[in-house]
């Protein structure tokens, strides 16, 4: 509590007397107190009582501040503020861009108690975007950012003030209402019309790039040739498989999708496998030589 008693008569219940003169008579003052300030004015004349600040509670560090008129910690929080925790809500979220988590950090003083407003904090993270990178606190001695991201993964948080920090994580998850095929392979480009099976891979991502976790399915569909599934799942890589094969040659079109995107393909051409060889039949001949006869013709 501060009470300004302005004296702007020539007399105050007799305790000071103003002369016509322009003279300042006072009677003797009692010991003042950090609750209570006395200032006298005279037209062209201030006079402040306690400017030394021998009032102030010297255990919170307090100082008298003319800036404040009147007894504050300020500097002293400034010098030895930390924060003392750190919250993220919610503490998942989806690697969207658009979901965010929000960061809540409070601060405290060297002695303990919660600072005030107006104390600095700087923030940091490993994954995704902050809002903003530095902050002040409220009046009960907290600040907040949010985070947003594009990369599944876990973000670790960090909020910092001049004598400490504090740090959280925020995990950010694939968003499988973006799963799409990003690529279509085959174990071949042709194989021979006799039934014999390419083996098919589907890489599924979400609209950032992040695998999505295992269990996605995947629906496959071919111009020519049998498909040994029409639907198949994806694994902890994000690939799902497929196989297809054919008794009849010719070039086949082969497709393969999320429930929520367009067709990836691939072609695949079959063969004339040509006639089948079922078995070899060999005759053996042996000839010899007559070097004796052939020596009587050349004498």
């Amino acid at each position: 509590m501060k009470i300004r008693r302005k004296l702007v008569r020539a007399a105050t219940f007799g305790a000071f007397l103003l002369s016509f003169s322009g003279a300042v008579f006072a009677a003797p003052l009692k010991e003042n107190s950090a609750d209570i300030q006395q200032v006298i004015d005279v037209p062209g004349m201030a006079i402040v009582i306690n400017a030394g600040g021998s009032g102030c509670n010297k255990g919170r560090h307090e100082v008298w501040e003319p800036t404040q008129n009147g007894c504050s910690n300020i500097e002293w929080v400034k010098k030895t503020a930390r924060v003392v925790s750190l919250t993220a809500s919610p503490p998942t979220i989806v690697a969207n861009n658009s979901a965010t988590s929000t960061l809540l950090a409070t601060l405290k003083d060297g002695d303990g108690y919660l600072v005030g407003p107006g104390i600095p904090t700087s923030w940091g993270t490993t994954r995704g975007s902050l809002s903003r990178t530095s902050t002040v606190t409220n009046s009960s001695g907290q600040t907040s950012v949010t985070l947003r991201g594009t990369a599944a993964g876990v973000g670790t948080v960090t909020a910092a003030a001049v004598n400490g920090s504090a740090s959280t994580n925020v995990t950010l998850t694939a968003d499988p209402s973006t799963s799409r095929v990003i690529s279509l392979a085959a174990g071949a480009a042709s194989a021979p019309s006799n039934w014999t099976a390419i083996g098919l891979y589907a890489t599924v991502r979400d609209a950032y790039n992040n695998i999505l976790p295992a269990g996605q399915a995947v629906l496959w569909a071919a111009t020519l040739g049998t498909l040994n599934t029409g639907t198949s799942y994806t694994d902890e890589s994000g690939v799902a498989y497929a196989s297809i094969a054919s008794g009849t040659p010719g070039e086949s079109s082969v497709f393969a999708k999320t429930t929520v995107s367009d067709n990836a393909t691939t072609g695949i051409d079959f063969t004339n496998p040509g006639p089948t060889i079922t078995s070899i039949n060999l005759t053996r001949s042996t000839y010899y030589e007559n070097y004796d006869s052939e020596a009587s013709l050349m004498s």
